[in-house]
């Protein structure tokens, strides 16, 4: 008795195709729910795909958790032992000292090119840069062997305006004291020698980034400091709470590298969001096909209906023979939409074909497939096909049996 909906279900879908119009609804339905849950999701992996790397194209640049003194120095050495003591969390403790410099072509005497000077030390570095480097004077990528005495390397961007390649000798051109306010600015020079070019694919590094020891940092500005601590966690640590800890310790400026670019996050997540409810419409339009589709087959099975209520069977059975018609049509147009969809994404994985303009942070179309993301589809398009079958089988209750059999039974 239990499969007898069932049966009856599939036997009203297959019997459909001899009505013209109810079987053009049904295919209509069928292939609205396709194309809904095949847009919806492969849409919704492009978004994750932009957004992860985003994230990650970004996050290369920056540590994890960056600590800064309110734009005064710090005793890099103690902060360093306290956090290697106190938080095991913590994987690596990289200082850093920045300041702005002129840069100086051996070719031209131009000085318009200003770029910020990042001291790092080589051995604890623990931002992503040498994945980065395209070309330097040795083979190897080992940052503490090309920053050794005056070794600097520069973004791509930089060397091409200055037609300058690794194994050039560069100037640089720098105020020795610049935390002294004068009237006047003395200007002192160093020779650089350029032992590496590097691409981030971020226009604000590749033009106004460059990268030296501290060790050469110190000697440039010797009254300048360690400014900021870069610290990696361990791959289980909590971002948020070990932020939360570092600032109630150290009293500093403690924050996550995605604080730096509030605005791109956001968009991001907003976007993913509004592509999200823009795209549920398509199922929701599917599903008032859904409606239309019971609605005739329910005016169309009338005599039916009435001989089942008839000979004894529960309104409850009936209206469940319906639900089964609507959940296959469903079920089955959304199985084979993220069938679709992961076919599509795989083919973008694998065969990047469609190529992105500059302005995006990276060349080529994005897609990020997981499984939430096809499990929330296919649970949205199940939540809006249970209202759009519940609304019409309710009209089975309301049917008088007696005058249906007596004029169309």
């Amino acid at each position: 008795m239990s499969n007898i909906p069932l049966l009856l279900a599939w036997r009203y879908i297959r019997g459909s195709y001899t009505h013209l119009s109810i079987a053009t609804m049904s295919f209509i339905c069928f292939l609205g729910i396709i194309l809904a849950t095949f847009a919806l999701s492969l849409v919704l992996c492009i978004m994750s795909g932009f957004e992860q790397e985003t994230h990650k194209k970004l996050r290369s640049m920056h540590a994890q958790i960056i600590i800064r003194a309110h734009g005064q120095e710090i005793d890099a050495t103690q902060l360093t032992n306290v956090i290697i003591k106190e938080f095991p969390q913590v994987q690596s403790v990289s200082p850093v000292a920045t300041a702005q410099i002129m840069l100086q072509s051996p070719q031209t005497n131009d000085l318009s090119s200003i770029v910020m000077i990042k001291g790092i030390d080589p051995h604890a570095f623990n931002e992503d840069l040498q994945s980065k480097l395209i070309a330097s004077v040795t083979k190897t990528r080992n940052l503490a062997l090309l920053l050794e005495q005056n070794g600097i390397l520069i973004g791509k961007a930089i060397a091409q305006n200055l037609h300058v390649v690794p194994n050039d000798q560069i100037s640089l051109v720098f105020a020795k004291d610049p935390s002294k306010a004068r009237k006047k600015i003395s200007l002192s020079q160093q020779q650089g020698k350029i032992t590496g070019t590097f691409r981030t694919g971020i226009e604000e590094f590749d033009e106004g980034l460059i990268y030296c020891s501290l060790d050469f940092f110190k000697e440039l500005f010797p009254t300048i400091g360690v400014t900021q601590i870069n610290l990696e966690l361990n791959e289980n640590a909590n971002e948020k709470k070990m932020i939360t800890q570092l600032k109630q310790r150290t009293n500093l400026q403690v924050y996550s590298w995605q604080e730096l670019y509030p605005a791109l996050v956001s968009a991001l997540k907003l976007e993913k969001y509004a592509m999200f409810f823009i795209l549920a419409l398509i199922i929701l339009v599917a599903s008032m096909n859904i409606i239309s589709v019971l609605f005739m087959q329910i005016t169309n099975k009338k005599a039916d209906i009435a001989i089942l209520r008839a000979m004894g069977c529960p309104v409850n059975s009936i209206q469940r023979i319906f639900y089964l018609f609507g959940f296959i049509l469903t079920i089955s147009g959304s199985l084979i939409g993220l069938f679709l969809a992961f076919i599509s994404g795989l083919l973008l994985q694998t065969y990047p074909f469609i190529q992105l303009p500059d302005t995006y942070y990276v060349s080529h179309l994005p897609v990020a497939m997981s499984v939430e993301i096809f499990v929330l589809v296919f649970v949205v398009t199940l939540l809006l096909a249970t209202f759009a079958v519940w609304l019409p089988t309710r009209s089975i209750k309301k049917m008088n049996v007696a005058t249906i059999l007596r004029f169309e039974g």
